[in-house]
């Protein structure tokens, strides 16, 4: 009964990435083969993490209404991943910072689960590991960023 989880997987990830795709095709360096990567304005970053917040609460009070198991961390891990999601499109750097925390948020949800007698342990590991992933990937970003501006 992770409700927000559910309808994110089959709603949004599908459409979201092949736009990504496209995107990330479209932006690549003919010379390295990879992604441009940007990085967004400091402002413009607090804001999206402002309003990711407030529609957190209000999804998760959603949830919470329709008896989710977790609807607090699910509201979290839904809203944000969405917002990683976009950030990913735009090919920003930031998005490694949001995709950690969801993780990070997706990790411990496992764990909850796995404490309340849930057989998911290796779902939990998973999410471990992908913790470890965004951490690499960004600071792997943030050197070729620093690269390309000098």
């Amino acid at each position: 009964a992770l409700w927000g989880s559910m309808l994110l997987s089959l709603f949004f990830y599908v459409p979201i990435e092949s736009v990504s795709l496209y995107q990330w095709f479209k932006n690549t360096n003919s010379n390295t083969k990879s992604v441009n990567k940007l990085k967004l304005k400091k402002n413009y970053f607090i804001l999206s993490l402002l309003i990711a917040a407030i529609l957190s609460f209000i999804l998760s009070y959603i949830l919470f209404l329709k008896h989710d198991k977790l609807p607090l961390l699910d509201g979290f891990i839904t809203i944000f991943s969405i917002l990683a999601s976009i950030l990913t499109m735009q090919r920003v750097i930031e998005q490694w910072i949001i995709w950690t925390m969801v993780n990070i948020l997706t990790c411990i949800m496992w764990i909850i689960l796995v404490l309340q007698g849930s057989p998911s342990i290796p779902t939990a590991i998973l999410w471990g590991i992908y913790i470890i992933l965004g951490i690499k990937f960004y600071f792997d970003w943030r050197k070729e960023i620093n690269l390309n501006q000098q």
